[in-house]
């Protein structure tokens, strides 16, 4: 697992589905600062919060942990 690459990962798919860090934000009920620290890696996602993150962004925990290619 590797963090920069997780935060690149939750950037990347993210952008590509045409949301800013607000939308995403709102959809999970947390701050855009939280998603935006993810995306810098300041912090990682909590684990309670992957479910949600991977059904929104319509991919597995894994591939999100694993920061597999788009």
């Amino acid at each position: 697992m590797n963090t920069i690459e997780i935060g690149k990962y939750i950037r990347n798919k993210r952008i590509k589905m045409h949301m800013k860090q607000k939308d995403l934000a709102e959809k999970l009920q947390i701050s855009f600062q939280a998603v935006y620290k993810w995306e810098t890696v300041t912090t990682l996602p909590d684990t309670s919060m992957l479910v949600d993150l991977s059904d929104l962004l319509e991919v597995t925990i894994d591939q999100i942990l694993n920061a597999e290619v788009i």
